[in-house]
């Protein structure tokens, strides 16, 4: 075996996984801090959820619910946002049109889901009556269910197109169900509010979101971390 030839090829930046992976593709641990601060606000978002449950699950929810879930939105979208755009600037080479659809539409979830929490807080506070995305149908809660469910949707199918690795086929597999869910979500919400299949419905595609939101989406995210974790460990 030629030693020096391997470590010239190591030096250059070409990492020892599986495939034909490169240096440059690697997504390293730099994914790491803004999967953690996603997962901590999602972590926080199901806390506003628990809030209003003890509350009797009043709908527009309890002050306190409305304030936490905001703020975790706030926190979380932007860290989303990180996430993406990191794995589609380091996999853009193996697929350019899923890199710039998956940061297009993080992109336009993050603007629309800040902006209707924004809101959300004014309203908390009383400075604002509306709009109220916690009232359907409504031009905020269509806004929002936009953004969770068909933006999210389009990333996470975006994602599987770019985690190519083998050791990334458990997260690319968990955000082919979380896109799937997430568009069955939003295809249930547009039945919904045509008044297509009434309450049942309605009911079915909200738990496909919520499943989407609270526990495959962010598993599918920290996957993503583990294997980017055993790839560098790989390189080093």
């Amino acid at each position: 075996m030629n030693t020096s030839a391997a470590g010239a090829g190591r030096f250059a930046g070409t990492p020892r996984t599986e495939g034909s992976s490169t240096g440059g593709t690697a997504l390293g641990r730099s994914v790491a801090w803004p999967a953690y601060v996603f997962l901590a606000a999602t972590a926080v978002y199901v806390a506003a959820l628990l809030l209003n449950g003890l509350a009797g699950m009043p709908m527009p929810p309890v002050v306190a619910t409305r304030v936490v879930a905001s703020l975790s939105v706030l926190g979380g979208a932007p860290a989303l946002v990180w996430f993406v755009t990191l794995i589609a600037s380091r996999r853009s080479s193996r697929h350019p049109a899923a890199a710039r659809v998956a940061v297009t539409a993080v992109a336009l979830f993050a603007i629309v889901a800040v902006t209707n929490r924004v809101l959300q807080l004014a309203i908390a506070t009383q400075l604002v009556s509306g709009p109220d995305l916690y009232v359907a149908p409504s031009p905020a809660n269509f806004a929002e269910m936009f953004a969770w469910d068909f933006c999210l949707g389009v990333v996470a199918i975006a994602l599987s197109l770019l985690l190519t690795e083998t050791a990334e086929s458990s997260s690319r597999r968990t955000f082919v169900f979380a896109g799937l869910l997430l568009m069955g979500g939003e295809l249930t919400f547009l039945l919904s509010v045509a008044s297509l299949g009434g309450l049942p419905i309605a009911l079915v595609g909200m738990a496909f979101s919520v499943a989407a939101w609270v526990i495959v989406l962010p598993v599918a995210v920290f996957w993503t971390t583990l294997a980017a974790r055993r790839l560098t460990l790989t390189l080093d």
